[in-house]
């Protein structure tokens, strides 16, 4: 396990050199590794509380009482441990290396949420490569990690861009700037060769696309501004991404041309065809809740296909809310008129002006 978690720490450490260059940490070369010793056998929560305690001992520390909880509970009743919050828990430092080293461990866990933990670049990094390790969490929050900086999300697009497992990621609360969202940008495009950052858009150079596992993504009071919005459209369009919330972030009448361009792609030259005509109605939800909210199932998200990018969005649902998007609304709807796929739109306490809702 240690010879393991040590090539896994040195990829990761690798990419981390490069901070302060505009490519993707993973350009070099793909990852690759054997972890059949540590997730063919299926651990009971019984041995994993012993070896819990263990290594808290051996770390002269004392155990997490909410994790300590949770396992003695599911000893008790002898189940499964499938779902793990610890939310408000502070992992830092030696507390989050002791809970990763439970996480190497393949004791059935599919669903983790650790908002509001106080996790740190660094903290993300011993994460990142520990849930890579076993590679069996499908819904991930990490919400509310106010400390989580451009290398902390750089782990997390690491974790995005090759897990096989991964459907649903929240991550609102943490700052959002453009080179965090070029970092997010490459991994949802799964590229895997080398890309520069330009005035707004993603230079790619022989990039590869692979197959990514994500089908939602909340980003829900990010501080999301147009410039960074720019970066990670291009990244959402290229994805197999379903469903994404940007609600209570900063996007006004500026991001309309990029939302338009999220949706759709490259604007329809004059001499096309007309727009699809046999569509399905679209659910647009301009004053209450829709039913993109329930896109925080991963059961729920249907398995993309692997295959050349797509030129129109795949997104299924989209949240604008709490956003003063104005007039931009008209290139929202510019973009639905071609895209085939949206079916859920929701659009709450956006300032829109009366004229905005002619298109819908």
């Amino acid at each position: 396990m240690t010879t393991l978690r040590q090539n896994l720490y040195q990829v990761i450490m690798g990419a981390s050199s490069e901070s302060d260059q505009p490519t993707i940490p993973w350009q070099q070369r793909p990852l690759q590794w054997d972890v059949s010793a540590l997730t063919q056998r299926q651990y009971r929560v019984q041995e994993v509380w012993e070896i819990y305690k263990r290594t808290c001992r051996a770390l002269d520390i004392a155990p997490l009482p909410s994790f300590e909880e949770t396992l003695l509970r599911h000893v008790r009743e002898d189940r499964i441990l499938g779902i793990l919050n610890l939310t408000g828990s502070q992992l830092q430092g030696v507390h989050m290396s002791c809970f990763a080293e439970m996480l190497d461990l393949n004791f059935g866990l599919v669903r983790l949420e650790l908002g509001h933990c106080s996790i740190d670049d660094e903290a993300a990094r011993v994460l990142a490569y520990s849930l890579l390790c076993n590679d069996s969490v499908r819904y991930l929050s990490l919400a509310h990690n106010a400390r989580l900086r451009s290398d902390g999300v750089r782990y997390i697009s690491i974790l995005v861009r090759h897990s096989k497992q991964l459907r649903f990621l929240d991550i609102s609360g943490i700052a959002i700037r453009k080179k965090s969202a070029g970092y997010l940008a490459a991994a949802l495009a799964g590229l895997g060769a080398s890309w520069t950052l330009g005035r707004g858009s993603m230079q790619r150079k022989d990039a590869v696309h692979g197959q990514v596992s994500l089908r939602a993504l909340q980003m829900n009071g990010c501080g999301l501004k147009a410039a960074a919005l720019a970066i990670l459209a291009l990244g959402v369009r290229l994805s197999p991404l379903q469903h994404l919330s940007l609600r209570l972030n900063a996007l006004g009448v500026s991001a309309g041309p990029i939302l338009r361009e999220m949706l759709f792609g490259d604007p329809p030259q004059s001499n096309e065809l007309d727009p699809p005509h046999q569509r399905r109605p679209i659910s647009v939800s301009l004053h209450g809740l829709s039913d993109a909210q329930n896109a925080g199932d991963p059961s729920a998200a249907a398995p993309g296909t692997a295959g050349d990018a797509p030129r129109v969005s795949r997104l299924r649902s989209l949240d604008l809310s709490q956003n003063d998007l104005g007039r931009a609304a008209l290139d929202l709807a510019e973009g639905l008129l071609w895209n085939t796929d949206l079916r859920s739109l929701t659009l709450r306490q956006n300032r829109l002006q009366p004229a905005t809702f002619a298109p819908f």
